[in-house]
């Protein structure tokens, strides 16, 4: 293994720690600073969050030689790279973590802003579950691999067993091979038993990160929850451990035949309960702006979604700020700001681009002869004026 120098911060400001619900997000000024994009060798943002969890695992997948099933180390790594476009679904996805941090924090108040504040910590509550599995696996990495050790010799140690097939972890294993993998499993653990610490410290730095990227999309959501899934199937083989090391002890325990002894047995049904012990929760995250299991074309962060209800997607945003030279605050300038609104002579019309809708009007008010004139504003700012023709009937449809 390569002799690597990591050092790994805290989100200190970010970030409050609430015991058994995982994060509280306070929304102060530098916080929101944190959240957008900065580096900062203090408090990483979102950028920052996805290189250290690339780092972790690219250093997991390529260095690490398990002697068990190592198919979901594999993942394509590079995803995580903040400025990789995940979905493909044109917009990179530290530009769509760049809006959600501007509504997250921002000073506005709505029943869908709050939503999405509240689906944020939700997310951040949730990925907490993985923070625990990891933590509980780091807390008791010396007592599991001692265990490991004794078990795998004290069972290689009894001749009369060792060629019954157990058919785990593959078929027509033996316990002899199911020994010899134990002893092997000790000692490759006991190697990286220092990186364990290294890995929750950095799985808790990237919370913010991970709760916010499962919540961009349905797409995102999926994609995170394959990843764990993955990591779900290989775990769940603890599980089939348990009911083995149980089953092996009443059948050749001091209970059955006596070939495995009472300290051996005792070390089986410890190493037994420690992974019975370890449960992992894949947490589904919400999905920032969807309410229930409602499913949208629009999911507002997505690129797909049109955030400001301008009639223009944030993937056209997006577009039109890339072709002018814009930067990642541009495009969060361009998808937040106020959409335009008609301002009749009633009031109170909506202009939705591209769709037919029906305007009324006083005709005795700002007509001149056959057109009618309507001004478009943009907030309190106004933008420009609309002729509409008119027959002076007292609708318009356009």
């Amino acid at each position: 293994m390569k002799r690597m120098c990591w050092m790994v911060t805290t989100v200190a400001v970010a970030l409050v720690a609430m015991p058994g619900t995982g994060w509280s997000l306070t929304l102060d000024e530098e916080t929101c600073l944190i959240l957008a994009n900065p580096s900062d060798p203090e408090n990483p943002g979102f950028d920052d969050q996805g290189y250290l969890l690339a780092l972790i695992l690219g250093l997991l997948g390529g260095e690490i030689d398990l002697p068990i099933p190592t198919d979901w180390f594999q993942w394509d790594f590079e995803y995580f790279d903040p400025t990789f476009e995940e979905m493909g679904d044109g917009i990179p996805d530290n530009y769509q973590m760049a809006l959600l941090a501007a509504v997250l924090c921002s000073e506005e108040e709505s029943d869908l802003l709050n939503l999405i504040r509240q689906q944020y910590e939700d997310n951040l509550v949730a990925y907490g579950s993985i923070l625990d599995s990891l933590t509980y696996i780091a807390d008791n990495a010396s007592l599991i691999i001692d265990l490991l050790e004794e078990v795998g010799a004290g069972l290689a140690a009894i001749p009369e067993i060792q060629n019954l097939v157990i058919n785990w972890p593959e078929p027509g294993d033996t316990l002899g091979e199911f020994a010899e993998d134990l002893v092997d499993l000790a000692a490759t653990l006991g190697d990286y038993e220092s990186l364990l610490p290294l890995i929750v410290n950095v799985f808790n730095v990237v919370g913010p990160w991970f709760a916010g990227m499962g919540g961009l999309s349905s797409e995102m959501q999926m994609q995170l929850q394959s990843l764990l899934g993955l990591l779900d199937e290989y775990l769940g083989q603890l599980y089939d451990l348990v009911d083995l090391m149980q089953n092996l002890v009443a059948t050749y325990g001091p209970s059955g035949t006596g070939l495995i002894s009472a300290d051996l047995a005792d070390a089986m049904l410890n190493l037994a309960d420690l992974a019975a012990g370890f449960s992992l929760e894949i947490p589904v995250f919400a999905i920032y702006g969807v309410s229930g299991d409602e499913k949208t074309p629009s999911e507002p962060m997505s690129a797909r979604g049109d955030w400001n209800h301008d009639g223009f997607s944030n993937l056209y945003v997006y577009n039109v700020v890339q072709a002018a030279g814009g930067t990642r605050a541009d495009f969060v300038y361009e998808a937040t700001k106020e959409a335009l609104h008609v301002i009749s002579p009633n009031g109170g019309e909506v202009w939705d681009v591209d769709t037919p809708q029906v305007i009324t009007w006083n005709p005795l008010i700002e007509t001149t002869g056959a057109f009618v004139r309507i001004g478009l504003h943009r907030g309190p700012s106004f933008w420009g004026w609309l002729a509409l023709k008119t027959e002076n009937d007292g609708a318009f449809n356009w």
